[in-house]
Protein backbone atom coordinates (compact mmCIF):
# COMPACT_ATOMS: atom_id res chain seq x y z
CA UNK A 1 0.00 0.00 0.00
CA UNK A 2 1.14 3.90 -0.10
CA UNK A 3 3.81 4.28 2.21
CA UNK A 4 5.08 6.86 4.59
CA UNK A 5 1.57 8.46 4.81
CA UNK A 6 2.64 8.55 8.76
CA UNK A 7 4.38 11.62 8.01
CA UNK A 8 1.19 13.40 6.31
CA UNK A 9 -0.90 12.61 9.63
CA UNK A 10 1.75 13.69 11.62
CA UNK A 11 1.69 17.34 9.60
CA UNK A 12 -2.07 17.37 9.97
CA UNK A 13 -2.45 16.94 6.27
CA UNK A 14 -0.83 19.51 4.79
CA UNK A 15 -2.18 18.76 1.60
CA UNK A 16 -5.58 19.70 2.53
CA UNK A 17 -4.55 22.51 4.13
CA UNK A 18 -8.27 23.97 3.92
CA UNK A 19 -9.84 21.29 5.72
CA UNK A 20 -7.01 20.97 8.98
CA UNK A 21 -7.27 25.29 8.73
CA UNK A 22 -10.61 24.55 9.97
CA UNK A 23 -10.70 21.51 11.91
CA UNK A 24 -7.01 21.37 13.28
CA UNK A 25 -5.51 18.27 13.85
CA UNK A 26 -8.48 15.81 13.64
CA UNK A 27 -7.10 13.94 10.73
CA UNK A 28 -10.16 11.44 10.72
CA UNK A 29 -13.14 13.66 11.70
CA UNK A 30 -11.59 16.21 8.89
CA UNK A 31 -11.32 13.87 6.38
CA UNK A 32 -14.30 11.82 7.10
CA UNK A 33 -16.52 14.98 7.19
CA UNK A 34 -15.22 15.83 3.57
CA UNK A 35 -15.21 12.45 2.31
CA UNK A 36 -18.67 12.25 2.98
CA UNK A 37 -19.51 15.07 1.37
CA UNK A 38 -18.12 13.83 -1.97
CA UNK A 39 -14.55 15.08 -1.93
CA UNK A 40 -12.34 12.27 -3.52
CA UNK A 41 -9.54 13.44 -2.97
CA UNK A 42 -10.14 13.31 0.82
CA UNK A 43 -12.22 9.78 0.73
CA UNK A 44 -9.04 8.60 -0.66
CA UNK A 45 -6.79 10.32 1.95
CA UNK A 46 -9.09 8.70 4.45
CA UNK A 47 -8.27 4.74 3.21
CA UNK A 48 -4.52 5.57 3.34
CA UNK A 49 -5.14 7.09 6.78
CA UNK A 50 -7.21 3.47 7.82
CA UNK A 51 -4.52 1.54 6.34
CA UNK A 52 -1.66 3.19 7.91
CA UNK A 53 -3.08 3.37 11.12
CA UNK A 54 -1.03 1.22 14.02
CA UNK A 55 -3.99 -0.52 14.14
CA UNK A 56 -5.09 -1.19 10.59
CA UNK A 57 -8.41 -1.30 9.84
CA UNK A 58 -8.01 -2.88 6.47
CA UNK A 59 -12.48 -3.02 5.87
CA UNK A 60 -13.10 0.95 6.36
CA UNK A 61 -10.00 1.32 3.98
CA UNK A 62 -11.06 -0.57 1.42
CA UNK A 63 -14.48 0.76 1.64
CA UNK A 64 -13.68 4.46 1.18
CA UNK A 65 -10.45 3.39 -1.65
CA UNK A 66 -13.62 1.81 -3.59
CA UNK A 67 -15.63 4.77 -3.07
CA UNK A 68 -12.86 7.04 -4.23
CA UNK A 69 -12.28 4.48 -7.50
CA UNK A 70 -15.73 4.33 -8.31
CA UNK A 71 -15.14 8.67 -9.17
CA UNK A 72 -12.57 8.00 -11.02
CA UNK A 73 -9.38 9.10 -9.35
CA UNK A 74 -6.92 7.78 -11.33
CA UNK A 75 -4.68 6.98 -7.69
CA UNK A 76 -7.61 5.32 -5.68
CA UNK A 77 -8.53 3.09 -8.99
CA UNK A 78 -4.37 1.89 -8.65
CA UNK A 79 -4.84 1.44 -5.04
CA UNK A 80 -7.75 -0.24 -4.85
CA UNK A 81 -6.54 -3.24 -7.69
CA UNK A 82 -3.92 -3.73 -5.08
CA UNK A 83 -5.93 -4.14 -2.57
CA UNK A 84 -8.38 -6.66 -4.64
CA UNK A 85 -5.35 -7.92 -5.58
CA UNK A 86 -3.61 -9.13 -1.87
CA UNK A 87 -7.39 -9.43 -0.49
CA UNK A 88 -6.92 -6.39 1.87
CA UNK A 89 -10.15 -5.47 3.31
CA UNK A 90 -11.86 -7.94 1.14
CA UNK A 91 -11.89 -10.76 -0.69
CA UNK A 92 -8.68 -11.59 -2.94
CA UNK A 93 -10.10 -11.39 -6.51
CA UNK A 94 -7.93 -11.12 -9.59
CA UNK A 95 -11.13 -10.35 -11.86
CA UNK A 96 -11.48 -7.40 -9.82
CA UNK A 97 -7.96 -6.28 -9.54
CA UNK A 98 -7.08 -6.58 -13.11
CA UNK A 99 -10.30 -4.50 -14.16
CA UNK A 100 -9.30 -1.79 -11.84
CA UNK A 101 -5.58 -1.78 -13.35
CA UNK A 102 -6.88 -1.94 -16.84
CA UNK A 103 -9.03 1.57 -15.64
CA UNK A 104 -6.19 3.00 -14.35
CA UNK A 105 -3.50 1.97 -17.26
CA UNK A 106 -5.89 3.12 -19.87
CA UNK A 107 -5.13 6.39 -18.32
CA UNK A 108 -1.63 6.04 -17.11
CA UNK A 109 -0.48 3.76 -20.37
CA UNK A 110 2.59 2.63 -18.28
CA UNK A 111 2.93 -0.67 -20.19
CA UNK A 112 6.29 -1.57 -18.14
CA UNK A 113 3.81 -1.60 -14.95
CA UNK A 114 0.96 -2.92 -16.63
CA UNK A 115 3.02 -6.11 -17.75
CA UNK A 116 4.13 -6.73 -13.65
CA UNK A 117 1.01 -6.43 -13.25
CA UNK A 118 -0.26 -8.90 -15.15
CA UNK A 119 2.82 -10.66 -13.79
CA UNK A 120 1.58 -10.46 -10.25
CA UNK A 121 -2.10 -11.77 -11.19
CA UNK A 122 -0.90 -14.82 -13.15
CA UNK A 123 1.20 -15.76 -9.98
CA UNK A 124 -2.38 -16.92 -7.83
CA UNK A 125 -4.57 -17.74 -10.98
CA UNK A 126 -5.95 -20.96 -10.37
CA UNK A 127 -8.80 -20.94 -12.79
CA UNK A 128 -9.35 -20.38 -16.57
CA UNK A 129 -11.17 -16.49 -15.50
CA UNK A 130 -8.71 -15.54 -13.47
CA UNK A 131 -5.93 -16.71 -15.72
CA UNK A 132 -8.08 -14.93 -18.38
CA UNK A 133 -7.89 -11.71 -15.62
CA UNK A 134 -4.22 -11.59 -16.11
CA UNK A 135 -4.41 -11.84 -20.19
CA UNK A 136 -6.82 -9.19 -20.32
CA UNK A 137 -3.56 -7.16 -18.40
CA UNK A 138 -0.71 -8.82 -21.03
CA UNK A 139 -2.90 -7.96 -23.71
CA UNK A 140 -3.55 -4.15 -22.42
CA UNK A 141 0.50 -4.15 -22.39
CA UNK A 142 0.68 -5.41 -26.07
CA UNK A 143 -2.07 -2.84 -27.44
CA UNK A 144 -0.24 0.13 -25.59
CA UNK A 145 3.18 -0.57 -27.07
CA UNK A 146 1.56 -1.07 -30.37
CA UNK A 147 -0.54 2.45 -30.20
CA UNK A 148 2.64 3.88 -29.27
CA UNK A 149 4.09 2.53 -32.66
CA UNK A 150 6.17 -0.16 -30.95
CA UNK A 151 4.06 -3.38 -31.64
CA UNK A 152 7.65 -5.83 -31.48
CA UNK A 153 9.18 -4.18 -28.78
CA UNK A 154 10.82 -5.57 -25.56
CA UNK A 155 7.58 -5.26 -23.40
CA UNK A 156 5.38 -6.12 -26.12
CA UNK A 157 7.14 -9.51 -26.67
CA UNK A 158 7.22 -10.18 -23.32
CA UNK A 159 3.89 -9.69 -22.53
CA UNK A 160 2.98 -11.96 -25.81
CA UNK A 161 5.47 -14.13 -24.98
CA UNK A 162 4.31 -15.20 -21.02
CA UNK A 163 0.64 -14.94 -22.38
CA UNK A 164 1.60 -18.17 -24.65
CA UNK A 165 3.47 -19.42 -21.76
CA UNK A 166 0.75 -19.41 -19.05
CA UNK A 167 -2.11 -20.63 -22.16
CA UNK A 168 0.06 -23.79 -22.76
CA UNK A 169 0.31 -24.72 -19.66
CA UNK A 170 -2.98 -24.22 -18.42
CA UNK A 171 -4.17 -25.41 -21.45
CA UNK A 172 -2.70 -28.95 -21.14
CA UNK A 173 -3.98 -28.94 -17.03
CA UNK A 174 -7.33 -27.98 -18.78
CA UNK A 175 -7.15 -31.26 -20.82
CA UNK A 176 -6.21 -33.52 -18.24
CA UNK A 177 -9.36 -32.18 -16.08
CA UNK A 178 -11.53 -32.86 -19.00
CA UNK A 179 -12.29 -29.30 -18.63
CA UNK A 180 -12.95 -28.67 -22.51
CA UNK A 181 -15.10 -25.41 -22.54
CA UNK A 182 -12.81 -24.08 -20.40
CA UNK A 183 -9.77 -25.20 -22.82
CA UNK A 184 -11.55 -23.88 -26.05
CA UNK A 185 -12.45 -20.63 -24.37
CA UNK A 186 -8.63 -19.66 -22.99
CA UNK A 187 -7.56 -21.01 -26.52
CA UNK A 188 -9.80 -18.69 -28.14
CA UNK A 189 -8.97 -15.43 -26.52
CA UNK A 190 -4.82 -16.52 -27.55
CA UNK A 191 -5.50 -16.85 -30.81
CA UNK A 192 -7.77 -13.57 -31.16
CA UNK A 193 -4.29 -11.48 -29.05
CA UNK A 194 -2.09 -13.24 -31.88
CA UNK A 195 -4.58 -12.38 -34.48
CA UNK A 196 -4.80 -8.28 -33.85
CA UNK A 197 -1.18 -7.89 -32.48
CA UNK A 198 0.79 -10.74 -34.54
CA UNK A 199 4.01 -8.49 -34.52
CA UNK A 200 4.22 -8.97 -31.17
CA UNK A 201 4.61 -12.91 -30.96
CA UNK A 202 7.52 -15.11 -32.03
CA UNK A 203 6.84 -16.30 -35.56
CA UNK A 204 6.05 -20.27 -34.42
CA UNK A 205 3.33 -18.48 -32.43
CA UNK A 206 0.72 -19.91 -35.14
CA UNK A 207 1.63 -23.29 -35.63
CA UNK A 208 2.03 -23.30 -31.29
CA UNK A 209 -1.83 -22.61 -31.32
CA UNK A 210 -2.70 -24.58 -34.40
CA UNK A 211 -0.95 -27.39 -32.65
CA UNK A 212 -2.99 -26.61 -29.24
CA UNK A 213 -6.29 -26.66 -31.38
CA UNK A 214 -5.29 -30.12 -32.80
CA UNK A 215 -4.58 -31.64 -29.28
CA UNK A 216 -7.75 -30.56 -28.16
CA UNK A 217 -9.41 -32.03 -31.12
CA UNK A 218 -7.77 -35.22 -30.28
CA UNK A 219 -8.57 -34.98 -26.33
CA UNK A 220 -12.25 -34.75 -27.25
CA UNK A 221 -12.74 -37.82 -29.82
CA UNK A 222 -10.22 -39.88 -27.60
CA UNK A 223 -12.14 -39.06 -24.04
Amino acid sequence: MAGNYKKTVAMCFAATASIAFFTGCNTEKALAEAAANGDVESQYELALYYNELDAPQPTKSFEWMKRAAGSRFSPAMKELALYYLKGYGTDINYQQAALWYSRYFSISRNTKETLECARQIMLGATNRIDVVAGFSLFNMTIMHENENGTPDSEIATDAAREMLTHSAKFFNWLLDARKYNDAIKLLEYTEKCYKEYPLAFAPETGDQLKSMRKKLIAHMEHN
